[in-house]
C-alpha cells in the first residue's frame, strides 16, 4: 500500500467474466440465452460459392464477422440463420452462398460463385464480407483460372480445382465453414460450397 506495507483486498470476479461453453449452430436455429450470462463472443460465417462446371472458375469462400456483445444486448432468444453452401454448378455465375447471421447483432454473406464467359476468360466470385462485427473479414476469392481451387472462407478451405490433364476431373467441395467449391474442367463437374457455421462463445460471472 502507500505506506510500503503488504495489504490484501478483494478482487472482483465480475470484471471479464469466465468462458465456459460453445454453441456451434450447422443449421438455422434459436440461441437462448442462459441465466448468468455475462457476454458472448459470436463468430458468423457465410455459405461458400459453388465452382462452375465445363471450364469455368472456382467458387468464393464466405466472409466472418467477430463480435464481442455484452448479456443485455442479448435477446433472451436469438435468431441464428446458416446461410448454405452455393450448390448450382452449371449457371453462370456458378451458385452463390447463402448469408450467415446471429440475430440483427452482426451478418456475413457468401462467397459468389465461379464463372465462364464467352471470351473464354475464367472468372471467380467475389469472397463475401462480414457486416456488424467487430471483427469484419472478407472471404478469399478463386484463382482467376479455369478449374481454379475455391476461395477459403476464415475458418474452412477451398474445394480442390480439376486437372487440364484428366488426372482430376472434377473440382472437390468446399472445406467445412464457407469454403468455395473448385472448379472443373470441361466435361467434369465442379465443386460444391461448404455451408456456413454460427460460433457463440459463452462467458459467466464466477
Amino acid at each position: 500500500n502507500g505506506s510500503g506495507a503488504l495489504a490484501f483486498g478483494t478482487v472482483s470476479s465480475s470484471v471479464d467474466g469466465t468462458f465456459q461453453d460453445i454453441e456451434v449452430f450447422t443449421s438455422s436455429g434459436t440461441y437462448t440465452k442462459p441465466s448468468g450470462l455475462k457476454r458472448v463472443v459470436v463468430y458468423v460465417v457465410g455459405g461458400g460459392g459453388a465452382g462452375r462446371s465445363a471450364g469455368g472458375g472456382g467458387g468464393a469462400g464466405g466472409g466472418t464477422a467477430i463480435e464481442v456483445i455484452e448479456a443485455g444486448s442479448v435477446g433472451s432468444t436469438e435468431t441464428v440463420t446458416i446461410g448454405a453452401g452455393g450448390t448450382d454448378n452449371t449457371s453462370n455465375p456458378a451458385g452463390s452462398g447463402g448469408t450467415s447471421s446471429f440475430g440483427s447483432h452482426c451478418s456475413a454473406t457468401g462467397g459468389g460463385g465461379g464463372a465462364l464467359n464467352a471470351g473464354g476468360g475464367h472468372y471467380p466470385g467475389d469472397g463475401g464480407a462480414g457486416s456488424g462485427g467487430d471483427l469484419n473479414i472478407t472471404g478469399q476469392g478463386a484463382n482467376i483460372t479455369h478449374e481454379a481451387q475455391g476461395g477459403s472462407s476464415a475458418f474452412g478451405g477451398g474445394g480442390r480445382g480439376s486437372r487440364n490433364d484428366g488426372t482430376y476431373a472434377h473440382g472437390s467441395a468446399g472445406g467445412a465453414f464457407g469454403g468455395g467449391g473448385g472448379g472443373a474442367t470441361s466435361g467434369g463437374n465442379a465443386g460444391d460450397g461448404a455451408a456456413g457455421v454460427v460460433f457463440v462463445f459463452e462467458y459467466f460471472d464466477d
